[in-house]
């Protein structure tokens, strides 16, 4: 559990760094933010969803947005930045849909 909220967070980081520092297209880091947000508000458990791949939906949001920025973003570090968070969302959805066990 605590490695989820750590992967939540370095989203959640992610995507406020992409939303600040990109001044291109913000509409996926817009996304990407809400989906960040919802996904902790889901892991602290101060709201919930009645659906049972609630959690999975999120990830693959984030993963979603994560990868359109990266393939659309310019500057190195946005990319990096995009990168990482593909790729955290990535292994928490395989994770969740128990394909790495």
């Amino acid at each position: 559990m605590s490695m989820r909220l750590f992967f939540l967070v370095l989203t959640l980081g992610g995507s406020i760094y992409l939303f600040v520092r990109e001044h291109g297209d913000r509409r996926f880091a817009i996304g990407a933010l809400v989906a960040s947000s919802l996904g902790l508000l889901l892991q602290l458990n101060v709201i919930a969803l009645r659906v049972q791949y609630a959690r999975t939906i999120i990830w693959t949001a984030i993963a979603v947005c994560a990868g359109i920025i990266w393939n659309r973003e310019a500057s190195k570090s946005g990319a990096t930045v995009a990168a990482t968070m593909a790729f955290v969302s990535t292994l928490c959805v395989a994770l969740s849909l128990r394909l790495l066990r």
